[in-house]
């Protein structure tokens, strides 16, 4: 794996973070061979490349180092903004994961975009030092945010309304067949006298 350029061979696959190829081996045996090229949980970029819609999102992926450009429809220019050139010092770290909540520590002297190998879903929100940003879609299927320079304190978070309202009719509705039960119970016993 690290005689291949894994950059231009499957980008994609380390965009996404995919850490392991399971490759296959003589009578149909199979290994773990780790991906050293996988870009991380997240990374900042010093570039975003905008394009007019999705389509062309997908074909301009294929043209840019990922490592360094990120690829959006200019319907998330608004919550993207302008990145900022990188230099060795920006780093991202996760430092908790959830399927609900993740954390992230983030340093980065200049700010910009923060690149997170997570797939975009509306529904997410996100906090910076406990303040609401906006999330966008970057490469077609990724989280962004954009982060003013210095250390903040990342939280992406997904709690989308209708689970709320699907918990509350769920609950009520066992409130209501307890209710029902201890009805029937009580008429049940008072026959019985």
């Amino acid at each position: 794996m690290q005689k291949v350029n894994g950059d231009s061979v499957y980008p994609i696959l380390n965009m996404l973070n995919a850490k392991y190829f399971i490759m296959p081996l003589q009578g149909g045996a199979t290994t773990p061979v780790m991906n050293p090229h996988a870009m991380g949980a997240a990374w900042m970029v010093s570039e975003v490349k905008y394009v007019d819609n999705a389509n062309e999102e997908i074909d301009a992926i294929g043209g840019v180092n990922l490592h360094n450009v990120a690829v959006a429809d200019k319907q998330f220019e608004s919550v993207l903004g302008k990145s900022v050139a990188q230099d060795s010092t920006s780093t991202v770290k996760i430092t908790s994961y959830a399927p609900n909540e993740l954390r992230y520590d983030v340093n980065s002297k200049n700010g910009g975009v923060v690149v997170f190998s997570e797939v975009y879903y509306p529904g997410w929100t996100a906090t910076v030092d406990g303040q609401p940003v906006e999330v966008g879609r970057v490469n077609y299927v990724l989280r962004a945010i954009n982060i003013k320079g210095g250390s903040h304190k990342v939280v992406l978070e997904f709690r989308p309304k209708t689970i709320d309202t699907t918990e509350a009719i769920a609950y009520g509705s066992l409130v209501a067949l307890v209710i029902a039960i201890a009805v029937s119970l009580f008429i049940s016993y008072r026959k019985k006298k």
